[in-house]
């Protein structure tokens, strides 16, 4: 017994002094796959910071746009074809539940060779395959115009066609899910400050701040020279969407201001011409609004005004020699007023010159 324990005793001795070999568990090796690229009528995107931005209103009614989902580099190998499953909101489709009738509450996009797509589109990389969004898009109301940004999900299995199985049965490199953001509700269209502006190398426009939730708002500007007549068959018409591209007219990205100054010069006005201009707010999606209602900018000849100012007044020009946001008809009526202002002041010099000479002539008498 002695014995026994003596040898029980020298064998943990040995586990201590030489290290007792643990169990070895290396850190699995994950499904390495993600979107590669959001394609659509406002162009591809392909960076992470363009396609967390998600899928907008634009990208769900064209049946050329798509996601592409590339494998990366230091991940999976050997992979050939991929089994693409969809779901909703919270729904990721990992359980057997949610992918087998009569409880199934993900749809089976189809089981897609790798370099190949899905419907009729143009084939990807060969590391890659690509879901058009018509395979997808009527799956439920999230590409609904005007509804709330929300998330589908695919489920990417490699290899397993048509799998309904428990995916924790599955090796982690053999599957994942990936997220993908929709916003298919444009925000509002700004409401302008003024419909009626002029000046000459510095026109200004102002609008009200568009508010949608945490958004980060972005705006727009275009202007096309048009007399501020416009019509109903032109390319920019209020309340419309505007134009994917652009042909005889301006568009000027503004960021989050909420003004804007346009050199008449730029925009290929003479004096006395006239043009129009719209506003549009985007959001994190780049949906875009409606054009809003038209502002009529007009050219002046702002030369002038700031010489009478001083002829008048016997100082520099407080306004910067401008009449920005000035209408025709108040640019017309300053000209007038700084006019007899000039006239008075110079009556009154004048007056104050033959009292002085009078005043002289008695002293010296």
């Amino acid at each position: 017994m002695i014995r026994f324990l003596a040898l029980i005793f020298a064998v943990q001795l040995g586990g201590v002094l030489f290290g007792a070999a643990a169990p070895f568990s290396a850190s699995a090796q994950e499904f390495n796959i993600a979107v590669t690229e959001l394609s659509g009528p406002i162009g591809t995107r392909t960076t992470i910071d363009e396609i967390n931005r998600g899928v907008n209103l634009l990208d769900c009614e064209s049946d050329s746009s798509y996601l592409q989902f590339g494998l990366l580099s230091g991940g999976s190998t050997a992979v050939a074809s991929i089994d693409v499953w969809l779901g909703i909101g919270s729904e990721t489709c990992v359980t057997a539940a949610s992918r087998t009738p009569p409880s199934e509450v993900c749809r089976h996009l189809g089981h897609v060779q790798v370099g190949t797509s899905l419907g009729q589109i143009d084939d990807p990389p060969p590391n890659a395959i690509r879901i058009p969004m018509s395979e997808f898009r009527d799956a439920g109301e999230f590409c609904e115009f005007g509804n709330a940004p929300t998330t589908v999900n695919f489920l990417l299995v490699s290899g397993h066609q048509t799998y309904r199985g428990e995916t924790s049965a599955l090796d982690p490199s053999e599957w994942k899910t990936i997220p993908v953001r929709v916003d298919a509700g444009p925000p509002n269209s700004p409401r302008v400050s003024a419909t009626d502006v002029s000046g000459n190398r510095d026109i200004r426009l102002s609008w009200e701040r568009v508010t949608a939730g945490s958004e980060d708002i972005r705006y727009r500007v275009y202007v096309i020279a048009d007399g501020c007549e416009g019509s109903e068959s032109g390319p920019l018409v209020p309340g419309d969407r505007p134009p994917l591209e652009l042909d005889g007219f301006y568009m000027f990205d503004v960021g989050p201001a909420v003004s804007y100054s346009i050199d008449g010069e730029d925009i290929g006005l003479e004096v006395g011409e006239s043009a129009s201009a719209f506003i549009t707010s985007r959001d994190v999606a780049l949906n875009e609004s409606d054009l809003s209602e038209r502002i009529c900018v007009h050219r002046i000849a702002t030369a002038g005004f700031c010489d009478a100012w001083a002829a008048a007044e016997g100082e520099e020009c407080p306004t910067a020699c401008s009449a920005v946001g000035a209408s025709p008809r108040s640019v017309l009526w300053t000209a007038l007023a700084l006019t007899l202002l000039g006239f008075v002041m110079h009556a009154r010099r004048r007056f104050a010159q033959r009292y002085a000479q009078r005043y002289a002539r008695r002293l010296a008498r």
